[in-house]
């Protein structure tokens, strides 16, 4: 049997979503279960057979699931049901929405190392240094329990 030519395929969608808590042994076909129950909750076994939807993708604290093009919005609400998966309290978040998986996979944040803290003395006080994410650095200082704004500009921090 000849396989179909792409314009009679059906089209499909990839839903990103990040499993929060991150469980590091949730099963795909566990999450599959889940996923199926909030989609037949909400629009019954018609429309949970009209989304064709399946598990492609679970690890890392992420899940990619797969869905007929034009019933994404409809995944998403579903994936927003879910509450438990295999008797964990569980949480999908909707990240993205492609037509790729490979472009979700661009999406997914990899695990980064931590640096090591820093410190760092100033008028004689020593300060820990946090760098985030955003490029913002946090100075606590050692041995205080209470916090203190410190505003630097480009100057004070070329002398350091």
């Amino acid at each position: 049997m000849k396989p179909r030519p792409p314009t009679m395929r059906i089209k499909k969608r990839y839903v990103l979503a990040a499993v929060v808590p991150n469980y590091p042994s949730i099963d795909s076909k566990a999450l599959y279960l889940a996923i199926a129950d909030a989609v037949t909750e909400l629009y019954g076994d018609a429309g949970g057979a009209a989304l064709h939807h399946a598990v492609v993708f679970s690890g890392n604290g992420y899940l990619i699931a797969r869905c007929s093009r034009g019933t994404e919005h409809q995944l998403a609400t579903a994936l927003a049901g879910v509450t438990a998966v295999d008797g964990r309290r569980v949480a999908l978040r909707t990240l993205a929405t492609s037509g790729t998986i490979h472009a979700l996979r661009g999406r997914m944040r990899q695990p980064t190392e931590q640096p090591e803290r820093e410190d760092l003395e100033m008028d004689d006080v020593i300060y820990e240094v946090h760098a985030r994410e955003s490029q913002k650095v946090d100075l606590i200082e050692k041995g205080c329990n209470s916090q203190k704004l410190l505003f630097f500009v480009e100057q004070d921090l070329e002398e350091r």
